[in-house]
């Protein structure tokens, strides 16, 4: 553990098997979240992905002090 209180390192357990095949939920209406029970046909949800996918140096702002360099 570091000093403050954050894992090192990871302990593997091995590999988990999975025989049926899951979705998640990305409207936010499931009533079985985080799996997807069909509810966004209902709820109309649009998943259309509109993040900015360009560079992040394109988006990112530098802020600057005398102690802190973000």
């Amino acid at each position: 553990m570091s000093p403050h209180g954050e894992p090192l390192s990871w302990k593997d357990e091995g590999t988990i098997s999975a025989e049926d095949t899951y979705r998640l939920c990305w409207c936010g209406q499931s009533e079985s979240k985080p799996f997807c029970d069909g509810s966004h046909t209902i709820a109309r949800f649009d998943g259309t992905e509109s993040a900015d996918s360009g560079p992040i140096s394109d988006r990112s702002k530098t802020f600057r002090s005398p102690k802190i360099f973000i």
